[in-house]
């Protein structure tokens, strides 16, 4: 049982990467569950704030390594890894390394990801944004460019 369900959970994951490395934010949306909760340095978000970010964000590139998963029932399990990503924000290059856990489930015959805590670990070379996830980069230079709007 164990098997299967990582078999199931990890090529999503992965797959949720892959779609904001095409930009294609709609596949991005659709593994995301409707009441996900992301965490990072800044706060916690709902999907509806972090698929308003990711309109102006591409990864360029990424890896996954050290990857763990850990069954949390015969439909949902616990994925964590390292991940090594680049990228463009909102007109501004990144590169990070942070370390993921997410929970993925299976609801109505699909996986989605229920829940996605990233924790920048360390700089790689010249960075904007210095080891901070990539949801946390999207936030300040959302920020930036329009201060009236108030983020978390």
């Amino acid at each position: 049982m164990a098997r299967a369900c990582r078999k199931k959970s990890q090529p999503r994951n992965a797959r949720d990467w892959k779609a904001l490395k095409t930009g294609d934010i709609a596949h991005f949306g659709e593994l995301t569950e409707e009441d996900a909760v992301f965490v990072d340095p800044h706060g916690i978000a709902g999907k509806a704030e972090v698929m308003r970010n990711v309109a102006g964000f591409r990864l360029t590139d990424f890896t996954i390594e050290d990857l763990k998963f850990l069954q949390l029932s015969d439909k949902a399990g616990l994925i964590s890894y390292k991940l090594t990503e680049k990228g463009v924000t909102h007109g501004k290059e990144f590169t990070a390394i942070v370390f993921v856990s997410s929970i993925w489930a299976e609801r109505g015959g699909k996986w989605l990801c229920e829940f996605s805590q990233e924790t920048g670990a360390r700089a790689v070379g010249r960075s904007s944004c210095s080891g901070r996830s990539a949801f946390t980069e999207l936030k300040n230079n959302r920020h930036s460019i329009d201060r009236i709007e108030m983020w978390r």
